[in-house]
């Protein structure tokens, strides 16, 4: 398998795995105390992660790798999940869904991705060091 065909087949995935992120979203919202909804939340966006690392994609990897970090305390009950979460990880998300875009169509990030991905990562990652009340089991 060529470069060609390994990112054709990356951006296909992305998209597949995104469309699963942003379903599995909107389940736990609905009910963020079901453990498989998690887990299988954090397996969607982990193997996106990992996927990521298959290219020189840092901006991606960035702000996806946060999300992975944030649903891995909430799933393993160390972080409630909130409102404030979802919008956070569904913004992160749907800047994920816009860099697949601009890789399908241009075979690279845009130029000017890593900031935003930075400040996306960041908007994840306050919610890792404020207090917050377990999720009750």
């Amino acid at each position: 398998m060529n470069t060609s065909e390994l990112l054709d087949q990356f951006i296909q995935e992305a998209r597949e795995g995104l469309e699963q992120i942003g379903q599995r979203l909107l389940d736990v919202e609905r009910r963020p105390g079901d453990a498989e909804l998690l887990n299988d939340l954090f397996r969607q966006v982990h193997t996106l992660k990992g996927n990521c690392g298959l290219f020189d994609f840092k901006p991606l990897e960035t702000v996806v790798h946060a999300g992975e970090d944030l649903l891995d305390r909430v799933r393993n009950g160390s972080l409630a999940y909130s409102g404030a979460i979802a919008d956070a990880l569904l913004a992160a998300m749907d800047y994920t869904a816009e860099l697949i875009d601009a890789i399908a169509q241009d075979g690279a990030l845009p130029a000017g991705a890593a900031p935003r991905a930075q400040a996306l990562a960041a908007a994840l990652r306050q919610h890792l060091a404020a207090p917050n009340d377990v999720v009750a089991a």
